[in-house]
């Protein structure tokens, strides 16, 4: 396999991650907006079949069918503790984290395609792909974060 064909194989499997990614977020979006305590799921599971029909969409097209792919960073929690969550990531790493999107609110498990990076979904809905290291600084610091 040439080195262009392999490149957008990668590139298409990578964006059909993303898509994947991103029908997830909204499904937890709606979860979310269904529940009297507005909370999130507390795992990608709840959604599926209620708010995800097709459980392919669960898994980045570069992994074993049926693989769940996507994880939530923190579980069944409110906006506002997402918040506190981004508050605190602020004072941690002393920073200035106001041109952020916010906390992330799921991020792909492993490395998508090629092994290039995560995609990763922000509570305001839009996806990003990130190399490894621009997932270690722009994420890493809410995966140490505990709530409570």
């Amino acid at each position: 396999e040439n080195a262009q064909l392999r490149a957008a194989r990668n590139a298409a499997m990578r964006a059909s991650c993303a898509n994947n990614l991103k029908q997830v977020g909204l499904a937890a979006k709606i979860f979310q907006n269904e529940h009297p305590d507005s909370r999130y799921p507390a795992g990608v599971f709840m959604l599926y079949p209620d708010f995800i029909v097709d459980s392919r969409v669960l898994s980045c097209p570069s992994v074993e069918p049926g693989t769940l792919s996507y994880e939530f960073v923190f579980e069944a929690v409110t906006d506002a503790e997402l918040e506190a969550v981004h508050q605190q990531v602020a004072i941690n790493e002393s920073r200035d984290l106001q041109d952020q999107p916010g906390p992330p609110l799921m991020i792909e498990s492993h490395l998508c395609a090629d092994n290039a990076g995560h995609n990763v979904v922000f509570r305001d809905g839009h996806v990003e792909f990130m190399t490894p290291e621009a997932f270690e600084a722009r994420v890493g610091p809410y995966l140490f974060v505990r709530l409570r």
